[in-house]
C-alpha cells in the first residue's frame, strides 16, 4: 500500500506541512523506499501465506480473536513507526484473501470501545456473516449509540452503513 501511495500522494504531502500530519508524511515516505522488485516479491509471498493460511484453516470454519491488542495510546505519545511494533491483527484476512467482519463486543476496563474479528476461509463469507449476526442478535445492548447533534434531528446511527444479515439465504 506504501508503495502505490507515495507516488500518488507522497510529494504532494511533503509540501502540505501545514496540512498533513508529520505522521503521515513519515508513513507515506517509507513507500519511496519500496521499488517494483519488492512490489512482486510482496505479492508472491501473499500468495504463499494465502495458501498456508488455508491450510491451516482446514476443519475450521472461522477463527475469532480480539480486533486489536488493547486500548489505543495517547495522541500525544503517538510515533510515526508506533504502529509496526504492535500486533496488526487485522493483517491476516487482508493477507490471506479470506472474508472477515470486526464485531463489537463492549468496553476495554478504560472504556474504549472492544471488537472481536472473526475470519474464514476463502469463499467462507456467509459463515462470518451468520457468527457476526448472531452474535449481535445475542447481544443487543453493544449497539451504538444515537448521537445528538444538538440539532432537532439525532445525527444517523454510527451503524447504518452496517452490513446486517438479514437475508433469508444468510439465516440457514
Amino acid at each position: 500500500m506504501l508503495s502505490e501511495s507515495w507516488p500518488l500522494v507522497g510529494v504532494q504531502a511533503r509540501r502540505a506541512i501545514g496540512r498533513v500530519s508529520r505522521i503521515t508524511r513519515t508513513r507515506l515516505a517509507m513507500g519511496a523506499r519500496l521499488g517494483p522488485s519488492d512490489g512482486e516479491e510482496a505479492r508472491q509471498t501473499r500468495k504463499a501465506l494465502a495458501r498456508a493460511t488455508e491450510a491451516a484453516m482446514a476443519g475450521f470454519g472461522a477463527l475469532i480473536w480480539p480486533a486489536v491488542p488493547g486500548d489505543p495510546p495517547r495522541v500525544a505519545k503517538i510515533r510515526a513507526l508506533d504502529y509496526l511494533r504492535r500486533p496488526m491483527l487485522s493483517v491476516p484476512p487482508n493477507v490471506s484473501g479470506g472474508p472477515a467482519a470486526s464485531v463489537r463486543c463492549g468496553r476495554s476496563k478504560a472504556g474504549f470501545p472492544a471488537a472481536f474479528q472473526v475470519m474464514g476461509r476463502r469463499s467462507g463469507d456467509r459463515a462470518v456473516l451468520k457468527i457476526a449476526h448472531a452474535y449481535e442478535a445475542a447481544t443487543p445492548e453493544f449497539d451504538n449509540p444515537v448521537i445528538e447533534t444538538g440539532a432537532n434531528e439525532p445525527a444517523p446511527r454510527a451503524d447504518t452503513a452496517r452490513l446486517r444479515c438479514d437475508s433469508p439465504d444468510l439465516r440457514h
